[in-house]
């Protein structure tokens, strides 16, 4: 048995000689569960921000949110999402390594039935979609299993600062370019007055065109994030949070400071470097323009890994604090249940903003948007509560782990 499993067994207990199953209440870390549903909140508010055509600023509060927007929230939760994503699967690892079996299959057949997930949602609900990504860069994960601590660093360092350069090379070797996305304006008339055919037609192009862009700009970092995670799940951090906290102060502290380089960067950049304003012509003029590319890349990953790392680190501390584990219950319903949650606020969102419902697309403004944020997610605490209370799982994660195991599973709570 290996450290990282000893770790594992001392955490939830002896292992057992059963097949694999999902992992049971009781099992589970509930400061990973606070940080996943806080995750969740700040999904929905910057999506709303983003995707429903908010119109322009016009008081102080409007302003102030959208500045909360670009340098708080803007890809913040994502990170999170991926970085805990990681960490989960360091979890699975780790329980199946303790039973003495390989977790690989079944890991590919969750894969395999969050991407079904992802591409009904992205089809169907709303483009900008996650899930799809998700499941295959977790499949490439899966390369990265058998790394001790070091080497993952190594491959997540690889990942972030070595791999763009090669997807780039292969896009200009093979003359790859994304067609000029849909006029936004035609768009964004037809999600808020065309028909149902019109708003899918729209919703899945759009989608399959954010789907293409992602291999250059977001791929690479989110595999890097993944590994961290399971960096740190690896190390058996996650299952001794309670002993580690002054480590976790420290990282609030440094997260903090990374933030304010990264912002600083963001900011004076382009002043020091000036972007290049027209596409690289062909391979030689790529190598010149890559490294202007990729310098501004990293330095936005600083500003917003580093939030998402303090967001996290903040949150950590604070669950565990006297009182607040239960203060905070609410919120770790909601991340016991993300994929519920994440398919709920697109299914509640596109029926208020599209033509075939409400139609609100592009007549709500920051502070309407950040007002339904706080009405929805608020809603749906509450009614994560009162569903785990009667049931094992939410209702998209019971249909995704039955299509998992083969198996029907147990829903009710045992009296």
């Amino acid at each position: 048995m290996t450290a990282s499993t000893a770790h594992l067994v001392s955490a939830y207990g002896p292992p057992t000689a059963h097949a694999l199953e999902p992992t049971r209440p009781d099992e589970r870390i509930q400061t990973l569960d606070i940080l996943r549903g806080f995750a969740m909140f700040g999904v929905l508010w910057s999506n709303l921000n983003d995707w429903y055509g908010a119109v322009d600023e016009t008081t102080a509060l409007d302003r102030a949110l959208s500045w909360t927007q670009q340098w708080l929230l803007e890809s913040r939760f994502y990170t999170l999402l991926a970085f805990l994503f990681g960490i989960g699967f360091a979890m699975q690892i780790l329980r199946a390594e303790s039973t003495g079996q390989d977790v690989r299959w079944m890991y590919m057949r969750r894969l395999g039935v969050l991407l079904l997930f992802g591409v009904a949602h992205g089809m169907l609900l709303w483009s900008g979609d996650i899930l799809t990504g998700y499941a295959l860069m977790g499949f490439v994960l899966l390369l990265f299993r058998g790394l001790k601590p070091r080497g993952l660093l190594v491959a997540a360092a690889v990942m972030l600062l070595v791999v763009p350069w090669i997807v780039a090379a292969l896009f200009a070797v093979f003359h790859v370019q994304m067609i000029v996305p849909p006029n936004h304006t035609t768009a964004s008339w037809i999600y808020g007055h065309g028909t149902v055919s019109q708003v899918l037609a729209v919703r899945a192009a759009d989608y399959l065109d954010w789907l293409g862009r992602w291999p250059q700009q977001v791929y690479p970092p989110w595999v890097a994030l993944f590994i961290l995670g399971l960096f740190v799940g690896r190390t058996g951090f996650v299952q001794h949070l309670s002993e580690r906290l002054g480590t976790v102060r420290r990282a609030f502290w440094i997260a903090l400071a990374v933030t304010i380089a990264g912002v600083l960067c963001d900011l004076y950049l382009n002043k020091w470097w000036p972007a290049p304003r027209t596409r690289a012509a062909d391979f030689a003029e790529m190598l010149t323009r890559t490294p202007r590319f990729l310098v501004g890349r990293l330095t936005g990953n600083l500003s917003t890994w580093g939030m998402a790392a303090a967001f996290a680190s903040a949150l950590t501390l604070l669950a565990h604090r006297p009182g607040w584990s239960k203060r905070l219950a609410p919120l770790a319903a909601t991340g016991r249940m993300p994929l519920t949650t994440y398919l709920g606020q697109s299914l509640v969102c596109t029926m208020l903003f599209s033509s075939y419902g409400l139609g609100w697309y592009g007549s709500r403004g920051m502070t309407g948007f950040f007002v339904l944020t706080l009405v929805l997610f608020g809603a749906q605490m509450a009614a994560s509560v009162w569903w785990l209370e009667r049931y094992r799982f939410g209702p998209a994660e019971w249909v995704w782990r039955s299509l998992s195991y083969g198996a029907r599973q147990p829903m009710r709570q045992a009296a």
